[in-house]
């Protein structure tokens, strides 16, 4: 009896234990982490709603439509006009953000496009502090007035917390286009989550979003608020993960979810489109690069620029090169690469990069 009774109390203490998990700073990016996920529509007849204490979420069947990398870029990288605002005094690192968006009022549409999401990552909390925003194909600064508490901090089973944030931005005057929202985060549950990358031990928070949309037209004097559909996100976070291991969003509408984005850690997969920095790199470039393919080195043709510095990465976004330009054109050695696509920033003394394009390594 007195054996059985210990262990017992041995299984309790384990259980109490592990349902105290906790999420805190070091659980969260570092700058220049590069991360990569996986990215679908749909969990199929799976309710992302459902949770519990010691319970088993099984998502193994995801199957990704879609791979990105996330990168967290230094506050010391950022290109005009981001860095007129956000500097490493005020930001952690920016996350580069590809969804495209559009908001459609009465007698505009304004198109959001590829953006930098800007956060702060303290021992009390991890927050978002601004945008870098594209409208309409131009480039602008959205500091939050309010800002967006992400998570604070220590968080664990049962935590409840909320915030309200808000930013907005002149379009080009006379349109104006901010956002205010409402952020309640509840960590409702934990247990082990299954992706195609693992089995995980994770903690469940629960947010959920209202936001509205405001549109000012000066000239006219007159203003809409566009209210979005309720938005609820589902993370399963787990320690020293950095992003969650799986997020699940959706809007809610008459009590009906629906699934809009999943995203899960993962690693390259082939045959599943990418997306993220190839597709950054295909824009136009004013460097050159001879031979390309190529099997030993690359020169490069940087059209008379004096001083520059370069940074090659791989496939995943990860640097695994770094060198200053003086003089002469470069010759970057690629005899120790492994076959496949590499990607390049030539970049200016300032920082600033002013060339891009890609290499493609034969073997």
């Amino acid at each position: 009896m007195k054996k059985s009774f210990l262990l017992g109390l041995v299984f309790f203490v384990c259980q109490y234990s592990w349902a105290q998990i906790s999420i805190g700073t070091a659980d969260m990016p570092l700058v220049n982490d590069s991360l990569k996920v996986s990215l679908t529509n749909t969990v199929g007849s799976i309710n992302p709603a459902l949770t519990d204490t010691n319970y088993v979420w099984d998502f193994s069947t995801l199957t990704a439509t879609s791979q990105n990398t996330e990168h967290f870029d230094s506050p010391s990288s950022f290109a005009f006009p981001f860095n007129l605002l956000f500097n490493v005094t005020n930001t952690s690192y920016g996350l580069y953000n590809y969804t495209p968006n559009s908001i459609v009022t009465p007698i505009l549409t304004i198109n959001l496009s590829k953006s930098y999401d800007f956060f702060k990552n303290s021992s009390t909390d991890f927050k978002e502090t601004g945008k870098g925003i594209f409208i309409n194909g131009l480039p602008d600064n959205a500091p939050y007035s309010a800002d967006d508490y992400v998570y604070r901090f220590p968080m664990h089973y049962g935590s409840v917390d909320s915030c309200d944030y808000k930013f907005g931005t002149w379009v080009s005057k006379p349109f104006y286009y901010g956002q205010t929202g409402h952020r309640v985060n509840h960590a409702d549950g934990w247990g082990s989550v299954k992706t195609p990358y693992g089995t995980f031990q994770a903690l469940r928070v629960k947010s959920v979003l209202n936001m509205i949309d405001t549109i000012y037209v000066d000239t006219f004097h007159i203003g809409f608020n566009r209210p979005r559909p309720l938005t609820i996100q589902y993370k399963w976070l787990v320690q020293g993960g950095k992003i969650p291991v799986l997020e699940i969003d959706g809007t809610q509408t008459g009590g009906v979810f629906t699934v809009t984005n999943v995203t899960y850690r993962d690693s390259a997969r082939a045959g599943v489109a990418q997306v993220g920095i190839q597709e950054l790199y295909n824009k136009p470039t004013r460097v050159n690069t001879w031979p390309n393919p190529a099997s030993t080195a690359v020169l490069f043709d940087i059209q008379g620029i004096q001083a520059a510095f370069i940074d090659v990465f791989d496939g995943n976004g990860k640097i695994i090169s770094a060198f200053r330009i003086s003089g002469e054109t470069p010759l970057l050695d690629v005899s120790n690469y492994p076959a496949g696509m590499y990607y390049f920033d030539v970049k200016s003394k300032e920082d600033r990069v002013i060339g891009r394009g890609k290499i493609a390594v034969m073997r």
